[in-house]
């Protein structure tokens, strides 16, 4: 794929799997919105940015070749090889062909995982708009203002330690509801080092795992949520309705408990098993 540096941005020429609507729209991200047709902004790691298709490349706005490199180039995945992965998934079920020929653009995002842990927290009985909106109110509140590239202000989501200096009054007010305990509790123990998410991506599946559950508001859903976007586990497996349901469907049988979907996943996918689980999520939730 050729990157060039042009009109203030980076144009990305013809790469491939990628579409900017089923990255961002697949569940994995909450700070991006569409602002039209095939074109979505928002904030990450501190930065405002605008991406676009304009015919079969990608634009990203505002950018530098040395900014992708240090930064979209990984959010975006963009040195992994996503054809051989679906080849891979797909080879022994119909299904997985027609969900990674549906969800064809999907990439699986390298965010920030301080950010992940608590969107995730938020996200536990909740709906995508009002968790975009809650993350909007924290972002606002208490991260770090900036301007875009136009003079409109944007917000950095904020540190461990900002968040923990708030109250839990403050924090309702975001919009979060009884989460609010569970973000201010989890932001102090990472900000103590009571849990080092530094370490996390060096732990193994299960190591990891244990390690979030020490946080409140997470259980075994949202810990591998937060594993698989944040922390790039790709073996971690989301187990919620809509993946029970096109497990019990095309998989297993409707009686299929969360263990024996787990087991299946990781005896069937393997170290792919997040990318499955991605493909599989998108094309029941959009086809059901």
């Amino acid at each position: 794929m050729q990157v060039i540096e042009k009109d203030g941005g980076v144009l990305l020429k013809m790469p491939s799997n990628f579409r900017v609507d089923q990255v961002f729209d697949c569940g994995q991200a909450f700070r991006f919105r569409p602002v039209q047709e095939g074109e979505y902004e928002g904030v990450a790691f501190g930065k405002y940015l605008r991406v676009k298709h304009i015919d079969q490349d990608v634009f990203l706005w505002p950018s530098t070749l040395e900014e992708y490199y240090s930064v979209w180039e990984s959010y975006f995945d963009l040195k992994t090889d996503y054809t051989e992965i679906k080849n891979n998934i797909s080879v022994e079920f119909d299904i997985m062909k027609k969900a990674v020929e549906f969800g064809s653009g999907i990439r699986i995002l390298k965010q920030d995982p301080w950010e992940i842990i608590i969107s995730f927290i938020i996200s536990a009985n909740n709906n995508i708009p009002r968790i975009q909106g809650s993350i909007d109110k924290i972002s606002e509140k208490y991260g770090q203002v900036f301007s875009g590239p136009d003079g409109t202000q944007h917000y950095a989501f904020p540190s461990p330690e900002q968040l923990a200096q708030a109250d839990v009054e403050s924090l309702r007010a975001c919009g979060v509801g009884y989460r609010d305990k569970y973000i201010l509790k989890s932001a102090q123990m990472i900000a103590s080092g009571e849990v080092d998410i530094n370490n996390i991506s060096t732990l193994s599946l299960q190591d990891a795992e244990k390690e979030l559950l020490k946080l409140l508001g997470v259980g075994k859903k949202v810990a591998d949520c937060i594993l698989l976007f944040g922390f790039n586990h790709m073996r971690a497996f989301p187990v919620d309705t809509w993946v029970k349901k096109v497990i019990a469907k095309y998989f297993l049988n409707d009686s299929a408990s969360v263990k024996s979907i787990l087991n299946f996943a990781d005896e069937t996918f393997g170290d792919l098993a997040g990318y499955a689980q991605q493909y599989l999520f998108f094309y029941i939730r959009e086809n059901d």
